[in-house]
C-alpha cells in the first residue's frame, strides 16, 4: 500500500544520498516520485533504482517497475536525488527511459529479474575521480635515466632528468602506491621500483631501489582453432588502484601459445590478467579470461576449461515474442548474466523516431533473452515488425557470485565486477572482425 510521505523533501534526499554513498542497500528510505503525491517505502521489498549522470544525481528520468509478468507496478520519474523506487514480488524488471541524446536517439534500460530489496544503479555519463592534486614530485635518481615515468594508484605522469617536477595526479585521497621506470634517451628501461603508502602532499616524494624488470611469461595450452591470436594484458594493482599494465600477444600453435611482458618486481601487489582470444574472421563471438590474484611472474591458462558456449550464429530478434535468441556451442563454464542491446526506428512516426534498448539479466533458458512490454504512453517503445530492428550488443558472463553479485550494477564494464583477493570472470562479445 502506498502511504504519504512522512519525512520532509530534503531529509528523504540526504538519507538516500548517505545510503548510496555507503554502498547500503538496506535500512534507507527511499524516495519515489509519481505522479501522485510523493510517497516513502521502507520495507526490505522494495527495489531501488538511483540514476547519476556524471555522478552526480539525475533527476526527471521516467522509470517503470513491471511485475515477472509484464504487469505495471508503478510509473513515475526519479526524484531530486535521482531516486525512484516500489515495492515488488521476486522476477520483476525495472526499465528507465534516458532523454534524447544529440543524434535524436533515445535510450532505454532495462534491469531484469530484480529481487526483493535490489538497490540498482545507472551512471548515464560515467565521470570517474575529479578531486585533483598539484604536488612537487620526486623520485630517486638512477645513472643515465633521461626521463622517469610514475605509475600511482592515482595516475601516470612523467617527469625530466632532474627526478622533480610539479605534477596533476586525480583521485589520490590522501595515500598513494607507485611504480616508477627509469628510461634512457632512447626510452629503453633502466630499472623500476615500487614504493607503497606513499603520503599524498606537497612536496610528495617516492623512495625505493631501482632493480632490473622481470620477465613475466603467460602460458596458454588448448586453444581452439578457431582463435588466430592470443592477447595478454597485464595490470599490477593494489586496494588503492591500478598501476603499471602492458600487453602483448602471439599466435597460437599446435593449440598452445606463450606471452612474454616486461614488469617491474613488486612485493604485496597483487595483479589483473586478460587474455583475449582474437577469433578467425568467421567466428561470431570473442571470449575473454579475467584473473586476479597476488602478483607472480608466471601464469598459466588451459582455455579449454575457462570457455562460454560460443555463438554460433547471428542474434535475431523477433518482434512477436520480444525475444532476442541465437545458437551456440557446448562450452567448459555456464554464463550467470546476458547483456542485449538492440536499436529500433519506427518512420512512420511523427519525424520518425529511433531508440536503443539495452537489457540486462539471468542466464535462465538456454540462448535467449525476452523484452518486456512496456505500457505506452505518449509513445510505444515496444519494437514492431514493421520497425527497423538490429542487434548491437549480445554479451554473455560468468562472474562470482552470479547474477545476484553484479545486478546492482549490471551494465558496468567486465572489470568493475573484478573484487576480493582473487577470482576469475569469462566475458563473450558478439565479434567483428576489422574491416
Amino acid at each position: 500500500m502506498l502511504r504519504a510521505d512522512r519525512l520532509g523533501r530534503e531529509a528523504r534526499r540526504q538519507l538516500v544520498l548517505l545510503c548510496f554513498a555507503l554502498s547500503i542497500g538496506g535500512g534507507c528510505a527511499r524516495a519515489f516520485d509519481l505522479q501522485n503525491p510523493s510517497i516513502v517505502d521502507t520495507t526490505p521489498a522494495e527495489v531501488t533504482l538511483i540514476v547519476t549522470e556524471r555522478s552526480a544525481p539525475a533527476p526527471g528520468i521516467v522509470v517503470y517497475f513491471q511485475n515477472a509478468d509484464g504487469s505495471l507496478v508503478a510509473r513515475g520519474t526519479t526524484d531530486v536525488s535521482g531516486v525512484a523506487a516500489a515495492k515488488m514480488a521476486p522476477g520483476g524488471n525495472v526499465t528507465l527511459i534516458e532523454p534524447r541524446d544529440d543524434r535524436g536517439r533515445t535510450q532505454l534500460d532495462t534491469f531484469a529479474d530484480v529481487a526483493p530489496g535490489d538497490v540498482l544503479h545507472y551512471d548515464r555519463l560515467p565521470l570517474g575521480a575529479t578531486e585533483a592534486s598539484m604536488p612537487t614530485l620526486s623520485v630517486p635518481q638512477l645513472a643515465g635515466a633521461n626521463a622517469y615515468r610514475v605509475f600511482t594508484s592515482c595516475g601516470e605522469v612523467e617527469i625530466g632528468a632532474n627526478a622533480s617536477a610539479t605534477v596533476q595526479l586525480v583521485g589520490c585521497g590522501t595515500m598513494a602506491d607507485a611504480i616508477v621506470v627509469a628510461l634512457d634517451a632512447d626510452a629503453n628501461v633502466l630499472g623500476a621500483l615500487y614504493n607503497a603508502d606513499i603520503a599524498v602532499a606537497d612536496p610528495m616524494a617516492i623512495g625505493g631501489t631501482y632493480a632490473p624488470m622481470i620477465k613475466s611469461t603467460f602460458a596458454y595450452t588448448n586453444i581452439s582453432a578457431q582463435v588466430q591470436w592470443i592477447k595478454t594484458y597485464r595490470a599490477l594493482v593494489t586496494a588503492k588502484g591500478s598501476m603499471f599494465d602492458a600487453t602483448a600477444g602471439s599466435p597460437p600453435s599446435g593449440g598452445a601459445a606463450t606471452n612474454v611482458l616486461d614488469e617491474p618486481s613488486t612485493s604485496g601487489t597483487m595483479s589483473l590478467t586478460v587474455t583475449d582470444q582474437h577469433p578467425i574472421d568467421t567466428e561470431r563471438g570473442e571470449q575473454l579470461v579475467y584473473d586476479w590474484g597476488p602478483s607472480s611472474p608466471s601464469y598459466a591458462l588451459d582455455v579449454g576449461t575457462a570457455l562460454l558456449p560460443s555463438y554460433a550464429s547471428d542474434p535475431a530478434y523477433d518482434a512477436a515474442s520480444r525475444t532476442v535468441s541465437w545458437s551456440e556451442r557446448s562450452g567448459s563454464i555456464e554464463p550467470d548474466v546476458v547483456r542485449a542491446q538492440l536499436h529500433a526506428a519506427r518512420e512512420d512516426a511523427d519525424d520518425g523516431v529511433a531508440w536503443t534498448w539495452r537489457l540486462v539479466t539471468a542466464r535462465r533458458d538456454g540462448p535467449s533473452v525476452t523484452f518486456p512490454v512496456l505500457p505506452v504512453d505518449a509513445f510505444d517503445w515496444n519494437p514492431r515488425s514493421a520497425d527497423v530492428i538490429g542487434i548491437d550488443q549480445l554479451t554473455m558472463l560468468s562472474v562470482p557470485g552470479g547474477y545476484d553479485a553484479i545486478r546492482g550494477n549490471g551494465f558496468a564494464d567486465a572489470r568493475a565486477f573484478v573484487t576480493g583477493e582473487s577470482g576469475r570472470i569469462v566475458v563473450e562479445r558478439l565479434y567483428s572482425p576489422a574491416l
